[in-house]
């Protein structure tokens, strides 16, 4: 459980993090598959919000997103 311990996280916050970060992963890949049949949907839904995970696990503190 060292990885709980270096990121200063309960099990509980853990399990929550990474299940909000599963669903927004998954509702990205939908849009991204729809954006390639339609590319005048959703045209910067998908990167900017890869570019917003990206910044936030660039952080050092990833537990205040938590």
């Amino acid at each position: 459980m060292s990885h709980l311990k270096d990121e200063n996280l309960s099990w509980f916050r853990h399990l929550k993090f990474a299940w909000s970060l599963s669903f927004t992963l998954l509702k990205l890949s939908i849009l991204a598959c729809i954006h390639g049949l339609f590319p005048f949907w959703f045209v910067y839904n998908v990167s900017d919000k890869i570019k917003h995970l990206s910044k936030m696990f660039s952080d050092e503190d990833l537990s205040k997103y938590c």
